[in-house]
């Protein structure tokens, strides 16, 4: 019978490879890090794109805005108060222009000047509304009192309306009797009647003429004359 030798130890086994427990644990926190990463990555991608087209979206409102302001102007930066508009006999001055109101009308035809007088009728949708002003010279050389005016019609809504392109050619200004013949040159301190023909749409209520010296600036002051065109 053999017994055991109590000063044998036997040889201590190599560590072994990690247990699959072990690589499961490894795996999952490998997972968990790069989950949290890529979606840290994400967040900040997307903050970084919201933020951008938020940015945009307020400039293009700012802009849009801002050229509504300055390309629409509001009817009361367009005309005169009412109040400050004068009446129809009543002289005013513009520049080195001095202007009396003396007639508005609505013609069914007005004569031009085209080798021989022609009656020409307002386009379909439209009328002609002619003025007959005394313009005298208030300046210091002489000018042309056919010319010496910027004129205009304003009706109800703000809109404005110009001199027809004919203006200079029509009965009124071209041809007269050599007793009221319209001078080229109107000389300081002297005045003469002319007219202003417009056409302007059937449906418009013009409530205003205006004028102010051809001579002032492009943005330089109408002066207004209260009227009544229906």
């Amino acid at each position: 019978m053999t017994y055991p030798n109590p000063y044998f130890q036997p040889p201590v086994a190599p560590p072994g490879p990690p247990t699959v427990a072990i690589r499961r644990s490894v795996l999952l926190l490998l997972s968990i890090v790069v989950v949290a990463g890529t979606a840290a990555g994400a967040g900040l991608i997307g903050y970084s794109i919201g933020k951008g087209r938020s940015d945009e979206t307020v400039v293009a409102a700012t802009t849009s805005t801002h050229t509504n302001s300055d390309s629409s102007p509001s009817t009361e930066e367009s005309t005169v108060p009412s109040a400050d508009r004068k009446q129809m006999g009543e002289a005013a001055t513009n520049g080195s222009a001095g202007v009396t109101l003396n007639r508005v009308m609505s013609p069914a035809t007005i004569d031009f000047y085209d080798s021989d007088f022609v009656a020409k009728k307002p386009r379909a949708g439209t009328r002609f509304v002619l003025v007959a002003l005394k313009v005298a010279n208030n300046g210091q050389k002489p000018m042309s009192p056919l010319y010496v005016i910027d004129a205009r019609l304003t009706d109800d809504r703000g809109r404005e309306f110009s001199v027809v392109e004919d203006n200079g050619l029509m009965r009124e200004n071209f041809s007269r009797n050599l007793s009221d013949e319209l001078p080229d040159d109107l000389q300081p301190g002297l005045s003469a009647e002319v007219y202003y023909a417009f056409e302007v749409p059937l449906e418009a209520d013009i409530v205003a003429f205006g004028f102010r010296d051809d001579a002032a600036e492009y943005d330089a002051p109408w002066t207004e004359y209260t009227v009544a065109i229906r």
